[in-house]
């Protein structure tokens, strides 16, 4: 166990749906996804959503997705 990674048996999954403007809604938080990825994302895309104990991690396929938390207002909420 010494080359596993302890966040894959700590956190759990859920599938989230992407909204059109970039949003993906969970645990009534916002997240917005950041322009830049490894990978082309569209609205309506399905991610796996994988929260830890003080971040969230989002895939698409095998990549991870950048994004960052926003309030109601569209705002960046500080870390």
């Amino acid at each position: 166990m010494p080359d596993q990674d302890l966040r894959n048996y700590v956190c759990y999954t859920a599938e989230c749906k992407v909204y059109r403007d970039y949003t993906i809604k969970f645990s009534k938080r916002i997240y917005q996804i950041e322009k830049k990825q490894p990978i082309a994302i569209k609205p309506g895309d399905n991610v796996i959503l994988k929260p830890g104990l003080m971040e969230v991690y989002i895939f698409l396929r095998k990549y991870r997705i950048e994004l960052f938390e926003i309030d109601d207002y569209g705002r960046r909420v500080s870390a």
